[in-house]
């Protein structure tokens, strides 16, 4: 079934057509029929995030050549995420929708923990990818510069651990303040930082990848929520890099 977009266009490029048949009548040209043009348009993915800064600021930084990415929050997460995510995709038509958000381990509250893993089932039921992070989206930044091997790691650690790599370079992440991942922290993760005997090259979010796919396989993946440290940010990045 076309979608409403394509539908458009066949439209526009049918009504483009009967102007210039029009036109060609009045001069007393020879009406001559031509195939009206194929444009044709570049996916969009919808990537709804938990946060209003730091994931969209991240996701819209890659400028695709065959996809489109549009990339915001609202500040919902879990379950009503997953759902506001629904509403949206009623209304519009998007090629693939992903929801990213957040596990935030509260032990003492049983509730968060149901929501979270509910969540990702919901997902799953309506089609939607999930890149979320256990315990957070920063922990799938650390990938880049460190090999950790999953277990647990505090949310509150992030901010410094990042630091303690990039500020030698020159480069800061605001994670007590707004929490922005700008433009040169974006160049710094996609640097290549490694060419292979073959002369592959490989950037920090290659190397990323790999880690987090590792940490993945060594999980059961039944009960995400209680799996830290670990992120599926990296499934989500890899069909951004396919569209590159």
């Amino acid at each position: 079934m076309q979608n409403k977009r394509q539908k458009q266009i066949e439209k526009s490029n049918a009504h483009k057509l009967l102007l210039a048949k029009i036109k060609a009548k009045r001069r007393g040209e020879p009406i001559i029929e031509r195939k009206a043009p194929e444009l044709l348009e570049k996916p969009i993915i919808l990537i709804y995030c938990e946060g209003v800064n730091t994931e969209p600021s991240y996701f819209n930084k890659y400028k695709l050549t065959s996809m489109d990415v549009k990339s915001f929050g609202e500040g919902r997460n879990t379950l009503s995420l997953v759902e506001r995510a629904k509403t949206i995709s009623e209304k519009d038509n998007y090629d693939q929708i992903w929801c990213v958000f957040d596990a935030d381990p509260k032990p003492d509250n049983l509730k968060q923990l149901k929501n979270f893993n509910s969540a990702v089932l919901q997902a799953k039921k309506y089609g939607f990818g999930i890149a979320y992070s256990n315990q957070a989206f920063e922990y799938w930044l650390i990938l880049h510069f460190e090999d950790h091997q999953g277990g647990a790691m505090d949310r509150k650690d992030y901010g410094d651990k990042i630091n303690a790599y990039i500020n030698k370079m020159g480069i800061h992440y605001d994670y007590n303040g707004d929490k922005l991942i700008n433009q040169d922290l974006f160049d710094l993760l996609n640097a290549v930082v490694k060419t292979d005997r073959e002369g592959n090259k490989f950037t920090r979010t290659d190397i990323a990848i790999s880690r987090a796919e590792r940490i993945q396989e060594q999980l059961d993946n039944s009960n995400p929520g209680k799996e830290e440290s670990s992120t599926t940010v990296h499934n989500l990045v890899k069909i951004l890099l396919e569209y590159n």
